[in-house]
């Protein structure tokens, strides 16, 4: 049985589909190889991109990936990739629409240097991923194997210790405590509409706020203070107490069957786009991101 793939010559969408289903290269030429990769669904590239291949790069990318995926593309074979290579995956990743991201994993030390000078690291649709870093084990050729660039348990947790930033000077402020909730719910609620949030996203921000506001009450020495600002198009709210958090995974996991299980920093991770949470000595501050779209 012979093997279909794209050439640097000659590439028809027939075998292109007829290797995707099959062992063969989705695309092969005398400088690179393109083979593709279940776990994680996505591509692996070996050899060299540059402008007699680029091109055909970028409509491989585009005929496998439809609109709104997240593939992952292998790079750690790669061994140079010019400006046209680099532009055919920042095309390929815009071509992905709403919600869609291109996952690149292993970049050279050369391509990592280019996407950064370029400012195309920055693009939200190009995701620049740090799993051998992350992880002390990953998969290579179907083992698991000791990952040399693992940072250590401490310095992967590491950015999620660091304090966050003080609010912004002119920040809204609002102190609360059981008898002012209903007042503290309506000045986020306004904020929220003023910030350019929709309804309902507006609604599920108030609803987070109050949940963690709550807990201050509950669980944080019965006051706090809210702070409020909006930046960029995302609406960031602090609520601030006297307590001592110390759960790192409050939130993160599902609540259990039983109604009286805890349940507000979960929902607020829900309704929202990004929940940190820091302690200090002088307490505990829950930060909530929404985006306005």
């Amino acid at each position: 049985m012979s093997s279909f793939y794209w050439t640097a010559e000659g590439f028809f969408m027939d075998d292109l589909f007829q290797a995707a289903n099959g062992d063969g290269p989705l695309y092969a030429d005398k400088h690179l190889v393109v083979t593709r990769t279940e776990m994680p669904f996505g591509l692996r590239f070996a050899g060299e991109i540059d402008i007699s291949n680029s091109d055909a790069v970028g409509r491989v990318l585009r005929a496998i990936f439809p609109d709104g995926d997240t593939p992952h593309l292998d790079l750690s074979r790669l061994s140079f990739c010019d400006i046209s290579g680099i532009r055919a995956l920042v095309d390929a990743a815009a071509d992905l629409g709403d919600g869609g991201r291109l996952l690149l994993h292993g970049l050279p030390a050369q391509l990592q240097t280019v996407l950064r000078v370029t400012g195309w690291s920055e693009l939200p649709s190009l995701v620049l991923c740090q799993c051998g870093a992350g992880h002390e084990w990953i998969s290579s050729a179907g083992m698991a194997v000791s990952s040399p660039d693992h940072r250590g348990i401490d310095a992967s947790g590491a950015p999620f210790e660091a304090p966050l930033n003080v609010p912004p000077a002119g920040s809204g402020e609002v102190p609360f405590d059981s008898e002012s909730l209903l007042a503290m719910r309506g000045v986020a609620s306004r904020f929220a509409t003023a910030s350019g949030l929709p309804a309902t996203r507006a609604i599920e921000l108030v609803t987070a706020v109050n949940e963690v506001a709550t807990n201050s009450v509950v669980h944080g020495g019965g006051s706090g203070v809210l702070h409020m600002w909006e930046n960029g198009g995302t609406v960031r709210c602090d609520v601030r107490d006297a307590g001592n958090h110390v759960a790192p995974l409050a939130g993160r996991e599902g609540p259990g069957a039983n109604a009286r299980d805890p349940r507000g920093l979960w929902l607020a991770n829900q309704m929202c786009d990004l929940v940190q949470i820091r302690n200090s000595g002088d307490g505990t501050v829950v930060r909530l991101h929404v985006k306005a779209a």
